[in-house]
């Protein structure tokens, strides 16, 4: 692979010359998911290197914190720290983060990540050149990139899986439930508020019960949405109520997770439970590039964008996908033993991914 490299170097690095590693994460769990396999990677390759984070990112220690990564060597720091580090995996453009930490940074020899931040690559000593990620394929492919840096990278292997800690005490003392994650933060197109009360009244009618989960700030939006809604007791509003560990518990006991392209459905994904996605065909933002990964999940698309202009509230790609579409997939693909309604799913319009 060609890689462009700064300083005139042109050799691989060994990761077992490495004593400490500063890493910093992207603010978004969908994206931290996909960096998950690349971190544990670095840990096997050297079980002696020690993984620093910015403290600010001590919430997503259950995704990346040292349980997943398999080791002990896990800690949080602030900008005053003025520990010496190595090696860098600069993941994150946020100028304010990158910034706080310059003089760490100024002083660490390699930094490493893929081309392209606006405020990351100043930063950068050693990339992967922005032509070689190949925009059409999928984040973690993407992500990848970055283990030919090391001398040692036809050892990788692939390690998705995530852990959800003690399953077995479900935090809910309720009957089966599916998650339904309605809002993304801004950050990707969003099924219609409607769709999303149709479908909650179609599975309470097999007898399941809904779990709606968001962040504090989306809570008053979810109220707002459930508010008319005559099965008051079959739903329940979890929004900014659940730390990351409880949310990793709460999906991987789920029937089923339903959410368009964010964290929450990439979490269901690498924890191996049952996950169907709602996404736009448009391209950077359709399956293909962030679909669910895992055995049972799957995305499912309008297969053709005709609008040249939406928005992630009003995307008219993604309302070609109905309530009865997802409904009757995730009862071809979940729920076979239900006693269920005739299908009329969409042939020739809608895709189904699976990865």
């Amino acid at each position: 692979m060609n890689l462009i490299f700064r300083k005139n170097q042109t050799k691989k690095f060994s990761l077992e010359n490495f004593s400490s590693i500063f890493v910093i994460l992207p603010d978004g769990i969908g994206d931290l998911v996909y960096w998950i396999p690349i971190l544990r990677f670095i840990a096997k390759s050297n079980p002696q290197i020690n993984f620093y984070y910015p403290f600010e990112y001590k919430k997503f220690d259950a995704i990346c914190g040292a349980a997943q990564l398999n080791t002990k060597k896990v800690e949080y720091i602030n900008k005053k720290n003025k520990t010496h580090f190595e090696l860098a995996l600069l993941i994150s453009d946020d100028l304010d983060l990158l910034d706080s930490f310059k003089e760490v940074l100024n002083k660490t020899p390699v930094k490493i990540g893929l081309m392209g931040g606006r405020y990351r690559d100043k930063f950068l000593t050693h990339f992967v050149k922005k032509s070689l990620l190949n925009f059409g394929k999928h984040e973690l492919l993407r992500n990848e990139r970055v283990i030919n840096l090391f001398d040692n990278y036809r050892d990788y292997y692939r390690d998705l899986t995530l852990i959800a800690g003690d399953i077995s005490k479900n935090i809910l003392d309720c009957g089966p439930y599916i998650v339904i994650h309605p809002f993304s933060r801004g950050h990707g197109r969003e099924w219609s508020s409607e769709y999303y009360l149709a479908i909650m009244k179609k599975f309470i009618n097999i007898g399941l019960n809904i779990v709606i989960t968001g962040t504090d700030k989306e809570k008053q939006k979810i109220d707002h949405l459930i508010k008319s809604f005559q099965e008051e007791k079959k739903i329940i509003n979890l929004a900014g109520k659940l730390e990351l560990d409880k949310l990793l518990q709460l999906i991987k006991n789920a029937k089923l997770t339903i959410a368009s392209s964010t964290g929450p459905l990439h979490l269901s994904a690498a924890l191996g439970a049952n996950s169907i996605g709602i996404y736009p065909p448009r391209k950077n933002l359709n399956p293909k590039r962030w679909g669910p990964i895992g055995q049972k999940s799957y995305a499912i698309s309008y297969k053709k964008c005709r609008i040249k202009r939406c928005n992630n509230g009003n995307c008219a790609c993604m309302n070609k996908v109905s309530p009865e579409h997802v409904f009757n997939c995730s009862l071809d693909l979940f729920f076979k033993d239900y006693k269920i309604i005739q299908k009329d799913f969409a042939q020739g319009q809608i895709s189904l991914w699976n990865f």
